[in-house]
């Protein structure tokens, strides 16, 4: 029995620690984790001025999740507060290169993916909410090759596990055995600039926690099951 809870404890220890190595973001966005399920402070931001790229918010959901609709998103998220009326929630199909796009409360409701990451984008004001869930271990994710048309097939935006044990994008590669040409990139929505590594080649950035990537340029479809404390 001693033995069975040092180990336990130890496990503990190795989940908050992965949380804690993947960090806060700038937003001061605050996740509290264990064994059981994720609560995560989540912070949305506005669109950037006229003039400035723009780049949503990339948000991962736990591989399990309360989340059935892009509304049920809109509520957790509080994307409707306010004078705010065009965030945005979006999902891509990246077998297709569909992209359903709902605007919160305008009745374009459309169900969730499961294990793919969404973008908000176009909200007005800063928006804050809470999302909750938990990993479903020994379970794959989908990833589709790119294709010329339509541009956006092959846009694999993936959910980081909020237990995992990779810290930068390059770990990303070498977790799901992606190689160049594949592409990750992240958002900073908050300021503007994104962030873009060629795996293998050298421009690793670290990851930040409750945030998704987007990954392209496969030349084939793959399935791989993400590593986790």
């Amino acid at each position: 029995m001693k033995l069975f809870s040092r180990v336990k404890a130890v496990l503990a220890v190795l989940a908050i620690a992965g949380a804690m190595l993947l960090g806060l973001s700038a937003s001061g966005d605050e996740t509290f984790a264990s064994n059981m399920g994720f609560k995560e402070n989540k912070q949305i931001w506005r669109k950037l001025p006229t003039g400035l790229p723009q780049y949503g918010n990339l948000v991962a959901l736990p591989f399990n999740n309360p989340y059935v609709t892009s509304q049920d998103v809109c509520d957790a998220l509080n994307l409707q507060a306010g004078p705010d009326t065009t965030c945005q929630v979006q999902q891509i199909n990246a077998s297709t290169g569909v992209n359903s796009v709902d605007t919160c409360g305008g009745g374009g409701s459309f169900a969730l993916a499961a294990r793919v990451g969404i973008t908000i984008a176009e909200c007005t004001s800063n928006h804050a909410g809470i999302i909750v869930g938990s990993h479903a271990p020994g379970v794959a994710v989908s990833f589709f090759a790119s294709a010329v048309t339509p541009p956006e097939k092959g846009t694999n935006n993936y959910p980081i596990p909020f237990h995992t044990t990779n810290a930068t994008s390059q770990d990303v590669c070498n977790d799901l055995g992606l190689v160049a040409p594949v592409t990750i990139r992240r958002n900073d929505a908050q300021f503007g600039p994104n962030s873009v590594d060629t795996c293998g080649g050298g421009g690793a950035f670290p990851l930040i926690l409750g945030e998704s990537l987007i990954i392209k340029n496969l030349a084939a479809p793959t399935s791989p099951v993400p590593s986790h404390f």
